[in-house]
Formats: C-alpha cells, sequence, structure tokens
C-alpha cells in the first residue's frame, strides 16, 4: 500500500509541476508579446512623424512654388492658392514668410516642434516674418514685388 501511495503522490508532484511550467511559458510569451507592441507602436510613431514631414514639406513647397510661379508671370499676375486647413490627420500648423523664404510650423508631441523651410522669391512686407493663415491665400505681383495674404 505504501508503494501505491508514493506513485500517487509523484503524479501530483509531476501535475504541479506542468503548472508551474506551464505559467513560466505564459508568462515569458506575455513578455514577448509585450515587447513586439511596444516594437510596433514605436515604428507606428516613427511612420506618422515621417507622413507629417512630408505633408508639411508638400504644402510648404506648393506655396513657395506659386509665389514663383507669380513673380515669373509678371506685373499684374493675381493667383489664388488653397492650401489645406489641417496637414496629415488633422493636425493644425502655421505658415511664416520671410524674405526669400517660406516656413510652415507644426506641432507632434509637446517637446517637438518641427518646421519646413523653402526658398522663394523675396515677399513685400516679410522682413520680419508674414504669419499667413492655412485656407485661401492671395499672391499679387504688383511691379515685380510679390504680396501675400489672406483671402
Amino acid at each position: 500500500m505504501k508503494a501505491t501511495h508514493t506513485a500517487a503522490a509523484c503524479k501530483t508532484d509531476r501535475r504541479g509541476q506542468v503548472s508551474v511550467d506551464f505559467l513560466v511559458s505564459i508568462i515569458i510569451a506575455m513578455f514577448f508579446f509585450a515587447f513586439i507592441l511596444n516594437y510596433a507602436d514605436t515604428q507606428y510613431k516613427i511612420t506618422e512623424e515621417t507622413i507629417q514631414g512630408l505633408n508639411s514639406k508638400h504644402v510648404a513647397e506648393k506655396l513657395a512654388q506659386e509665389i514663383n510661379s507669380q513673380y515669373l508671370a509678371g506685373n499684374g499676375a493675381v493667383k489664388y492658392v488653397t492650401l489645406p486647413i489641417t496637414l496629415h490627420g488633422g493636425r493644425a500648423y502655421g505658415i511664416k514668410v520671410f524674405p526669400g523664404m517660406v516656413m510652415l510650423n507644426y506641432s507632434i508631441r509637446e517637446e517637438r516642434n518641427p518646421s519646413h523651410r523653402t526658398l522663394t522669391r523675396d515677399i513685400y512686407g516679410a522682413q520680419n516674418g508674414l504669419d499667413l493663415n492655412p485656407g485661401i491665400i492671395k499672391i499679387s505681383n504688383i511691379n515685380g514685388t510679390i504680396y501675400l495674404e489672406n483671402a
């Protein structure tokens, strides 16, 4: 009878060992999946920041190109350019024009406020920086001088 009792105790110990091994395996798997999710989230944020940067570059270059084309169009040329109200993902932005440069600013997180700068023709009244709001912008060429204003 003692031999039977020992075999039963051994069987219970094996079940306990299997349970512990199973729990350890589950914990290791959870750490692995947590690492994968963290990595995926980091890559997603990097991709979003890249898309924001490309989108801001596109908007700034579009405005600069339109300014340059109005300069080349000559005296009396007037054009209305529509810029998006927000960047990709609904992100707000601001436009500041300096002599020979268009600068677009936006915020990704509290600690990062990137900007995109694009060279262009000189703009009248932009010596200290001319702030423009997104939307419709009027570009005028008067006697070879470019004027910008929100329409």
